[in-house]
């Protein structure tokens, strides 16, 4: 083997070895976890639920059904209107008018402001999130409550999973369960990285955190910017993962390649802004070991080489799925992942260029 290919297997396969070490980090943190033993939530804490809605018309009746269906009935849902122009607002107050509600309008534009105007109207000391198209488990504010009782002052955030109606959509949602996975295992280990904003909750006294995230030029990242500001300003021991199943939030599947292909490159194009070094060093080990993936073409005539670093990083995700897939009990994935896994860094590389050289307040509402 010449010098060059022998350099550039060399150093392929030492990030196969860190990507190997940090997915199996974050299955042990999978394995490890036992579930919180179900227990009756305090009827004295009344918790405040935000949720942004954008033109949510036709989701927002199941959301509210899970909502009156919450079996701790002592909360408050605090509605915010982010420059809906639908009959979103008249849907919630109908269909909700049993609910403990108040809803606001939105002066800015966006997510992020519409979350932060919603959290000065409120003096309750949980403060759950999820989104407007989103279902909610009827135990979701009393696990929520749980935790909080159990163990105190911090941003804990569960699972969420697509749901799936076709093969495309399922290819979506096994792609979506490996980041799920890999961020709750390494939360679990102690080194959280991201979480979804879909479905988390935070204590008042770490309401602060809102304030001293710089991430309000970006269009996405609510969540991942919270964390690691929570994370650098209070500790990593404060941010606590709840992988329980009977806390996993569904929300719907992206239903073509393009809607698909767009998020992602939301999610891609705020990892510049990344200041956590867990988060950084995660988010350049996986585009680094995909760029490898498809340099090895370049030398495929070594063949013995090429085909171990395929195999390798194939045989990983496998292991991790199926480790993913038992936790949350997602079952017929397999097919899906023998579509996915050869697309994968091809996938990954275009979404995160794409991303990376897309302005970054394109996709703000």
């Amino acid at each position: 083997m010449n010098f060059i290919p022998l350099l550039f297997y060399s150093c392929a396969f030492f990030l196969l070895a860190a990507y190997i070490l940090s997915i199996t980090i974050a299955m042990r943190g999978i394995k490890a976890n036992k579930e919180q033993k179900r227990s009756k939530s305090n009827k004295n804490i009344k918790p405040d639920i935000i949720i942004a809605y954008h033109n949510e018309e036709k989701k927002l009746p199941a959301l509210i059904k899970d909502l009156l269906s919450q079996t701790h009935k002592q909360f408050r849902v605090l509605w915010v209107n982010d420059s809906s122009t639908d009959n979103s607002a008249t849907i919630i107050r109908k269909q909700g008018k049993q609910l403990d509600q108040y809803l606001l309008n939105n002066p800015e534009k966006g997510k992020k402001q519409a979350i932060r105007y919603a959290i000065r109207e409120t003096n309750a000391p949980l403060w759950l999130f999820t989104d407007a198209d989103c279902r909610l488990p009827c135990t979701w504010v009393s696990d929520y409550i749980t935790h909080f009782e159990n163990q105190g002052s911090g941003l804990y955030f569960g699972s969420v999973i697509y749901n799936a109606n076709n093969w495309l959509e399922k290819i979506f949602a096994l792609e979506f369960l490996s980041l799920t996975g890999t961020g709750t295992g390494l939360a679990l280990k102690g080194m959280p990285v991201y979480m979804n904003g879909a479905n988390y909750a935070i204590t008042s006294d770490l309401g602060s955190a809102y304030n001293r995230s710089k991430d309000a030029h970006l269009a996405s990242g609510d969540d991942v910017f919270l964390l690691h500001t929570v994370k650098k300003h209070f500790g990593p021991e404060k941010i606590k993962a709840c992988p329980d199943r009977s806390m996993i939030v569904k929300t719907a599947s992206p239903t073509t390649l393009k809607t698909f292909i767009k998020q992602r490159m939301r999610w891609g194009g705020k990892a510049t802004a990344y200041r956590d070094w867990h988060a950084q060093g995660l988010a350049i080990l996986v585009f680094s070991i995909t760029s490898a993936q498809l340099a090895s073409f370049f030398f495929i005539q070594y063949w013995l080489p090429f085909i171990m670093l395929w195999l390798g990083k194939i045989i990983t995700d496998f292991i991790a799925l199926h480790t993913y897939s038992l936790s949350w009990k997602q079952p017929g994935w397999v097919k899906s992942f023998f579509i996915m896994a050869p697309l994968y860094p091809f996938y990954i590389f275009t979404t995160a260029m794409l991303g990376l050289i897309s302005p970054a307040n394109k996709w703000l509402k």
